[in-house]
């Protein structure tokens, strides 16, 4: 599981900007890494925006780590979040005890 979201993050940093068509609409998305350190054994953050084409706009916060042999996922979802909580998101994936 840790080498799956180590290449997760490697990925995340190569390509950012993502754009779908379906049916002649087009959906564009960005995933921008950002700075998530647990006290775990690996972690990723990111936040996703995506734009539709009737102007609709969301974003995700989401932040994984990885202790030992559990995984925990924290995300917050809005139209105006920003990487600014990533430190809320950080506390919630750090209180999952160590299994390992």
């Amino acid at each position: 599981m840790a080498g799956q979201l180590s290449a997760s993050k490697k990925a995340a940093s190569q390509c950012s900007t993502v754009t779908i068509s379906v049916a002649g609409k087009r959906i564009t998305g960005k995933v921008v890494p950002i700075d998530a350190s647990i006290s775990g054994d690996v972690s990723l953050g990111a936040l996703a925006s995506e734009a539709s084409p009737t102007g609709g706009h969301v974003t995700n916060l989401t932040v994984t780590g990885i202790k030992g042999n559990p995984a925990a996922t924290a995300v917050k979802t809005g139209t105006a979040v920003t990487s600014a909580v990533s430190d809320e998101l950080v506390k919630l994936v750090d209180s999952i005890p160590s299994n390992g």
